[in-house]
């Protein structure tokens, strides 16, 4: 078998591919924040608290 070129480079690619995973990952997410684990930082709309974790929050602004 033989190198490749001076220059050159070989690029292999494998996808793995997990469907749903996402759906699980958020709903783990969300069952943690509404039991209070795990968050990291609270919301404050008037009177009102919502714990959150900022991982998710960062993910998801723009």
């Amino acid at each position: 078998m033989s190198s490749p070129a001076l220059g050159t480079s070989l690029l292999f690619c494998r996808i793995m591919d997990f469907p749903g995973h996402f759906e699980q990952v958020f709903q783990q997410l969300n069952y943690q924040r509404l039991h209070g684990q795990l968050c990291d930082c609270v919301i404050v709309v008037g009177n009102r608290h919502f714990k959150a974790h900022r991982s998710v929050l960062a993910a998801c602004s723009t």
